[in-house]
């Protein structure tokens, strides 16, 4: 099945003008406070992120803010990870309450940002469109209730895969759902920013790790 993310001229133009960096920043309690932030697993390897992503509000007759949410499931990296941990002792060492603290930060702004940049590099921009337009924010906001999942396809890391037309298909879907099912990569490249930055471990995605196992 196809699924198309927008009918109509205005849905087209709402992407053409979407953009780049996430923006919706509303503090939470967990945030503040690592004891408020919902309970992770100590053996957990992957975690649930709940989403939803905005496009920015058009100056025009009904361009109305349009939603998308869905899920996102994802390998806790290397340093919350137990099976990857570069310093097994380190992650022993952190509090029960820090480590809930930055399960949900993972996905409040690793996943995030990967997210609305890979909805963004998706967006075909015609040459005519300075970048100043074309990569306006593009609002997206994460957050867990924990991890929870014990995924051996998560206890090795993956390899290097760049997010491109072929190996990614269109996040948004019709009716205002966000479906990374069948985005089988680990970084997107968009509007001169990188997600994950270069210096982090790549973005890892169960799918993505079984993807590469039926392929061996």
């Amino acid at each position: 099945m196809r699924f198309v993310p927008f009918v109509g001229s205005l849905g087209v133009l709402a992407l053409e003008i979407g953009a780049c960096a996430p923006r919706l920043d509303a503090r939470t309690d967990c945030e503040d406070d690592a004891a408020a932030c919902p309970m992770s697993r100590r053996t957990a390897s992957a975690v649930t992120c709940d989403c939803t992503c905005e496009l920015p509000e058009l100056p025009i007759v009904g361009g109305d803010r349009t939603k998308f949410r869905g899920k996102v499931d994802a390998c806790l990296p290397p340093q919350l990870n137990v099976d990857l941990a570069p310093s097994r002792a380190a992650l022993d060492e952190m509090t029960q309450p820090r480590f809930n603290q930055e399960v949900f930060m993972f996905c409040r702004d690793t996943v995030r940002d990967w997210l609305a940049l890979t909805i963004n590099s998706q967006i075909e921009m015609p040459k005519n469109v300075p970048d100043s337009i074309a990569c306006q924010a593009y609002e997206c906001r994460c957050t867990t209730s924990g991890a929870q999942m014990e995924s051996k396809l998560c206890s090795q890391g993956c390899d290097e895969r760049r997010c491109d037309k072929d190996n990614c298909a269109p996040i948004l879907r019709k009716g205002g759902t966000l479906e990374h099912g069948l985005c089988n990569c680990t970084r997107t490249e968009a509007c001169g920013r990188v997600e994950p930055a270069r210096e982090q471990a790549p973005l890892c995605h169960p799918i993505l790790l079984a993807f590469e196992r039926s392929r061996s």
